[in-house]
């Protein structure tokens, strides 16, 4: 069974990472943050959201990501390919320590 978590991020300052909520179904999570459900924006604080898919296990790894960067003129995430500095800070999982 998978489970997908949800993750806001500060693109700025990635330690600032606050796991929000997890579902069963990655519909659902994606519903959730494209609809910022809840203000997962945090009325700017967080510039990023990510969803990833987990399997059950110990010490699991995200199988799968999806980013999504804060649009103000949409207001609301969107969908975008994985930041820089994502990449550049190396972190096994956003969702799941």
């Amino acid at each position: 069974m998978s489970i997908y978590t949800i993750t806001t991020i500060d693109i700025g300052d990635l330690s600032k990472g606050r796991c929000v909520g997890f579902f069963v179904d990655g519909a659902v999570a994606m519903e959730k943050v494209k609809n910022n459900v809840g203000d997962l924006h945090e009325a700017g604080f967080y510039t990023h959201a990510v969803i990833e898919r987990y399997e059950e296990g110990i010490y699991p790894c995200a199988e799968d990501r999806i980013f999504f960067v804060w649009d103000e003129i949409k207001g609301k995430f969107v969908e975008c390919e994985e930041p820089e500095q994502v990449k550049e800070f190396k972190l096994v999982n956003f969702g799941i320590g």
